[in-house]
């Protein structure tokens, strides 16, 4: 038996649940969700070749659909407006780096030609994770915003050479 509904967990770090918004509440955020959707769902092929700076095609149809359908989705405008009301997010170092962080191997394929953060700040991203831990390995990889689906061959080749080395 619990007190509170199910599904809700104390945030590890002690931060109470996210406060209401002063004004407008979950109608005003749904709004937002709502707008912002309706605004990039007939953009969403231009700003995917946009992320695969190096393999533009990998962005295709196929892709722009699936990400188009899962932006109709009813709920979809409730998921974006979400980012309002969640806690702070963890810093990669506190991650980690923490007895209560991720104390394993961590193998980071990192586009090192961004567009979405800029490859200025994809790169010092790179060195700063790499500089946390012996066991955090970041491989830069010529691709953009999403390296796993624009260059999968790439990241594949970066699994199969780290894996045995962690094993």
């Amino acid at each position: 038996v619990t007190k509170r509904p199910l599904g809700i967990r104390d945030d590890p770090r002690g931060l109470p649940p996210y406060p209401p918004l002063p004004f407008g509440g979950q109608p005003l955020l749904d709004a937002f969700g709502y707008v912002l959707i309706s605004y990039l769902r007939p953009q969403v092929k231009g700003l995917l070749r946009q992320y695969y700076p190096t393999v533009p095609d990998n962005a295709d149809d196929k892709l722009a659909v699936s990400i188009g359908r899962d932006g109709s989705d009813p709920g979809a405008p409730n998921v974006i407006a979400s980012g309002q009301k969640l806690p702070p997010q963890r810093p990669l170092n506190e991650l980690l780096c923490t007895e209560d962080g991720f104390p394993g191997p961590v193998l980071v394929p990192q586009g090192a030609l961004d567009p979405l953060t800029g490859p200025e700040r994809s790169q010092s991203r790179a060195k700063l994770l790499a500089s946390l831990r012996s066991d955090v390995t970041v491989r830069l990889l010529d691709a953009g915003h999403c390296p796993h689906d624009e260059v999968p061959h790439l990241v594949a080749q970066e699994i199969v050479s780290w894996w045995p080395n962690v094993a």
